[in-house]
């Protein structure tokens, strides 16, 4: 049963394309879409589902084997522990989706080190298995329960984080069609990976009681042949903007750079304020001008439309680039909110100067982060 639980059961000619693909993924990510933190921890997400995909490779753990003290039971540890940083990737992707601030480093770090807790956890409930050489499940006591439990409910637990944020795409009224329906994708998604999870814990407890029937023969022996090509599938859908920054920077000329100082901000204004955004994505544009084109168009127009949430400081002219990120970062919280706008204001001259949205748009990644701690 170890062997069978530790073990991937895709044949090489199938696994091994795949696992090439997220790695490719992830150093073009590294490389070219590495600005916002929202791409740093989808990146990040990639990393770990990877981890766990070759530690189940035979090949990975032949080689690990022989060169190190690790047992197959260890290795399977291991596999465990980065699927569940997966889950705490998840987790920071949903705070930095639906957060207008930036997220305080010290959420990741509390983050991840409830998981490493929990690991550690693992590794003792799950000692006396791994020093007889057999799968946590073999043990039929409350160790497999509590080991099951905490291993299966980090995905679930994530997954309610990306539940409700869905919820709040089709509660808000401006969100283009294509969102809702990517919203929907990943319910269905998530609801598939919820009910893997779940039914994991509810064998390990029938496990622990010494329950045995057709449900715990399925779920004990059931090998996660879907989480690779899933997880490859989602490297190619978010490997897309690796192309538009290649095609960008390749262009090497002022519009081309104008665009890379641009697409941060254009970026968080459009998840933030989707209806200021015509759907139909500057990387479809033929040419880098036109791409600048519009991009600074729906900045110019998220920003007027935040105006009358700044206070008559915040609209001054002489406010520093910094400063004016912080005061469109409140903005958009008091818009987000629900508070009632300022009488319509004039647009102030900084607005329409194409070289203060440069300036405003290299400050951005300096702006205000969350006030609480996750």
């Amino acid at each position: 049963m170890l062997e069978l639980e530790a073990t991937s059961s895709l044949p090489p000619w199938a696994s091994d394309p795949m696992l090439a693909i997220l790695a490719v993924v992830i150093v073009g990510r590294l490389v070219f879409v590495r600005e916002r933190q929202l791409d740093q921890q989808i990146t990040w997400l990639l990393f770990w589902w990877l981890g766990a995909a070759v530690l189940r490779e035979p090949w990975m753990q032949g080689l690990l084997m022989d060169a190190t003290p690790l047992t197959l039971s260890d290795l399977r540890l291991l596999t465990h522990a980065a699927a569940m940083c997966g889950a705490g990737a998840i987790f920071l992707i949903v705070r930095a989706f639906s957060n207008v601030r930036r997220v305080r480093r010290r959420a990741f770090v509390l983050v991840y080190s409830i998981i490493a807790v929990e690991v550690a956890l693992l590794a003792w409930i799950s000692a006396p298995a791994r020093s007889a050489g057999i799968a946590i499940e073999e043990l039929h006591d409350w160790r497999t329960a509590a080991y099951m439990l905490i291993y299966s409910s980090q995905m679930p637990l994530a997954l309610a984080a990306v539940a409700a944020a869905c919820i709040r795409v089709f509660r808000h009224g401006d969100e283009a069609r294509s969102t809702r329906i990517w919203a929907v994708l990943i319910l269905l998604v998530g609801a598939v990976s919820a009910f893997d999870h779940l039914t994991r814990i509810v064998n390990g407890i029938m496990l622990a009681l010494n329950q045995h029937n057709a449900f715990t023969v399925w779920r004990s022996e059931s090998n996660d042949v879907l989480f690779l090509p899933a997880a490859t599938a989602l490297a190619i859908v978010v490997s897309w903007p690796i192309f538009t920054a290649i095609r960008t920077r390749r262009a090497n000329d002022p519009s081309s750079a104008a665009v890379v100082a641009l697409t941060p901000m254009w970026k968080d204004l459009s998840t933030a304020m989707p209806a200021i955004s015509l759907q139909a994505t500057t990387s479809t544009l033929p040419s880098s001008v036109e791409r600048e084109h519009r991009m600074r168009i729906e900045c110019e127009d998220a920003l007027y439309e935040l105006l009358p949430y700044m206070s008559a400081d915040d609209r001054a002219e002489d406010v520093d680039p910094a400063s004016r990120c912080a005061a469109i970062t409140d903005a958009l919280e008091r818009r987000r909110s629900d508070r009632q706008p300022s009488s319509p204001v004039s647009a102030p001259r900084w607005l329409a100067d194409e070289d203060e949205l440069l300036r405003i748009a290299d400050a951005w990644s300096t702006r205000p982060a969350t006030a609480g701690l996750v």
